[in-house]
């Protein structure tokens, strides 16, 4: 499937609104039975600002969309240009849950992942969130919870 580009609001109690793009696995409308694994993919600090198309042919998502069988659902958030990962940790982990909520999630395997900027923000998602995330990667280095 191709990776489309999505727009998530929320207000409770503030207003919350995140630009992202979502990859399903290309079996996803087909096995309506299978849970996928999710992983969060953050960006660094080159790609932020207000228009999502900057993330197109851009890094994991790009990844798993050329390849035919990856069987991981994918959720890139934009960073606004005014902001960084931590501040925007309240409104990418609504987001990641509205995910949950909305589409074939095993909440067992929710893993996040960046680098640069994004290589901070998992650090402070994965510290701050620990019962959410089954693992995180920095830079390509992978830890597991539990």
């Amino acid at each position: 499937m191709a990776v489309n580009n999505y727009e998530f609001h929320k207000e409770s109690p503030q207003k919350m609104s995140v630009k992202y793009q979502l990859f399903l696995p290309h079996d996803y409308e087909s096995k309506t039975d299978n849970k996928y694994p999710l992983i969060l993919f953050l960006h660094g600090v080159k790609k932020r600002g207000e228009d999502i198309s900057v993330l197109e042919g851009y890094g994991l998502t790009w990844i798993a969309e050329s390849k035919q069988d990856f069987p991981f659902i994918v959720a890139t958030p934009l960073c606004p240009s005014d902001s960084n990962w931590a501040l925007e940790y309240h409104s990418i982990t609504a987001l990641v849950n509205e995910i949950i909520t909305n589409y074939r999630i095993d909440s067992d395997r929710i893993y996040v992942t960046g680098f640069s900027m994004g290589g901070n923000g998992t650090w402070d998602f994965a510290s701050r969130s620990p019962e959410l995330f089954s693992a995180y990667s920095s830079n390509f280095r992978v830890v597991r919870f539990g």
